[in-house]
């Protein structure tokens, strides 16, 4: 069974991007976790994960830029992969979005040596590799996802990339860029002194 986790921060169009999803993928379970009280997207994620049931899990973010047919493009991966990590291509997004998207591939690839992207908001994972990151993952902001990868290639899981259609309608607050790179250079150390198996 696949699980589709959707973290949200009380989106306005939630309700009709469930509909969507179930009938693209009318047998799978949908856990919503939403992130009011405003501890991340990591942990609304985690707390999903928990509550979820199938042996394929997906992130996707709750705000709809990604459109719920992206699933469709990932799952065929799954039989010879561990994760699957969507990859958006952002020739129609704002330039400073567009700047800042290449600039953060090439920074978490520099630090955590990840050969895909970890920050577009749809990722499928056998539940076993999920698992496998013992006591779940420490990450509850912007780079959560990051973590997960870094750890998981450690751990010698299969990951690839695959590259999907999505609407950018955001920009990225300058003070959101900080934010990221300090976390990222946090999860850095964290990883430098981790040892698993």
């Amino acid at each position: 069974m696949l699980s589709i986790l959707l973290p949200s921060k009380s989106e306005l169009n939630i309700d009709s991007f469930i509909a969507e999803i179930e009938r693209i993928l009318p047998v799978s379970e949908i856990v919503i976790y939403n992130d009011s009280d405003g501890k991340g997207k990591g942990q609304a994620l985690q707390e999903a994960f928990k509550e979820s049931k199938g042996d394929i899990v997906a992130f996707l973010d709750g705000d709809g830029e990604i459109p719920a047919r992206m699933l469709l493009r990932l799952l065929p991966f799954i039989e010879d992969f561990d994760i699957i990590a969507g990859s958006k291509r952002i020739t129609h997004a704002p330039l400073r979005r567009k700047i800042m998207t290449h600039v953060t591939r090439i920074w978490f690839r520099f630090l955590y040596g990840v050969q895909c992207d970890t920050q577009t908001g749809i990722k499928l994972f056998r539940r076993s590799a999920l698992e496998a990151l013992d006591g779940g993952w420490e990450s509850n902001g912007f780079i959560f996802d990051a973590e997960i990868i870094a750890r998981l290639q450690r751990k010698k899981f299969k990951i690839v990339e695959v590259p999907i259609e999505c609407e950018i309608r955001r920009q990225l607050a300058f003070r959101t860029i900080w934010v990221i790179f300090c976390e990222s250079i946090w999860l850095k150390c964290r990883l430098l002194f981790r040892q698993e198996k």
